[in-house]
């Protein structure tokens, strides 16, 4: 549930004002290309991860970084504890780093310690995790099963190491550990800002699809709480059309209000916008309908991807960007985060992502089927 206690996977909605409301009505898995998708929502404590060829866990300043300790069942053979340099004071990286080193250590049989460029730093940061997944690919000696937690590793960097490792068939098997936030304690006197100061727009390695010159653009936009954003967005790209996914319900209905509101004034600004409304860590939704508004564009329109919003949504972004090839996706990288307190819930959501393609994947089905 949100900050303010709501279950995001009983979330029933409706169309209202002109937004469609796509809600799951499912707990099933989805398949969508070769890739099988599966979620869950659960309580931190009580989860039960399994064992992992690698894992990865990501330090922050965000007390979320160590929420990934407080489950109850998780092995891993190799563990990375990536930890970025701070721009300025070190506000608790090493503290947390250090809590994951121990929790990997418990975990796993070899810990490799990772210090990246401040994460602000992206040719810098896209090259040390190019070198990490090279070290992987030549220390495997055949596909491997991964545990990621994304709670705290910005959007672009886990997309890139999630695209690679599918892509390059290194991953058969990927499990998405995202730890929600507790927002309750606090107002909107800060209007939910996660950034400061200007922002570039960035190409996910490995996702940077194609460019139709001469095409009319359509944009599907995941956005977040801090829409000004948006707005930037929309100077910089001029898009002739857009597809704005609201991500509603999200962490607190003080979000949500304000999401709505400011959304609702975008689309009257620029017009040739359909708002979307998807539970801010719902990806099976969200994967349908970004397969729904590509198919809709894709033969007429340059159709391309922008992460502003929620890491759920980000992913679902990924994986469609995986897929299909012609599709990029691209993040924003501001000038600075906001280091911000915020707490975990309690709860989390596992994405498992299985591709049916890998020769790998296919061998453990077997040995599953005949009881090897």
């Amino acid at each position: 549930m949100g900050g303010d206690g709501r279950r995001q996977d009983d979330y029933i909605g409706s169309n209202a004002g002109g937004t469609d409301v796509l809600t799951p009505q499912s707990s099933s898995n989805v398949s969508v290309g070769y890739l099988n998708i599966g979620q869950q929502r659960i309580q931190t404590g009580s989860a039960q991860l399994g064992h992992f060829d690698i894992l990865f866990v990501c330090a922050s300043y965000e007390p979320r970084a160590i929420a990934i300790t407080k489950c109850s069942q998780i092995s891993a053979d190799k563990a990375y504890v990536f930890r970025f340099e701070p721009l300025s004071s070190d506000n608790n990286r090493a503290f947390h780093a250090e809590i994951l080193r121990t929790f990997a250590s418990e975990v796993a049989k070899d810990v490799r310690i990772v210090v990246l460029p401040p994460s602000v730093s992206t040719v810098r940061v896209q090259e040390a995790l190019r070198s990490v997944l090279a070290e992987i690919a030549a220390d495997e000696t055949k596909p491997v099963s991964v545990a990621i937690d994304i709670s705290t590793m910005p959007k672009s960097y886990f997309s890139q190491i999630i695209a690679a490792g599918i892509g390059l068939g290194v991953f058969h098997r990927v499990t998405v550990f995202y730890s929600e936030t507790d927002y309750s304690g606090g107002g909107v006197s800060d209007g939910f800002q996660f950034t400061e100061g200007s922002w570039k727009s960035i190409q996910v390695p490995f996702l940077e699809g194609e460019i139709r010159a001469g095409a009319p653009r359509h944009s599907i936009v995941s956005v977040g709480a801090d829409v000004a954003s948006l707005e930037r967005f929309v100077r910089r790209y001029e898009p002739d059309s857009m597809t704005l996914l609201v991500p509603v319900p999200g962490a607190s209905e003080a979000i949500d209000k304000k999401v709505r509101e400011d959304t609702s004034a975008m689309k009257r600004r620029f017009g040739s916008t359909k708002l979307v409304e998807l539970p801010a860590f719902d990806v099976r939704a969200t994967l349908g309908h970004l397969q729904s508004v590509i198919r809709s564009y894709a033969p007429s329109h340059e159709v391309g991807m922008f992460c502003l919003g929620t890491k759920p949504h980000a992913l679902a972004m990924g994986l469609i960007a995986i897929l299909d090839s012609s599709i990029p996706l691209v993040c924003r990288v501001p000038e600075r985060y906001r280091e911000r307190s915020d707490a975990a819930n309690g709860w989390a959501w596992l994405y498992k992502i299985f591709d049916s393609s890998n020769p790998r994947s296919v061998e453990l089905e077997f040995d599953a089927a005949s009881g090897a």
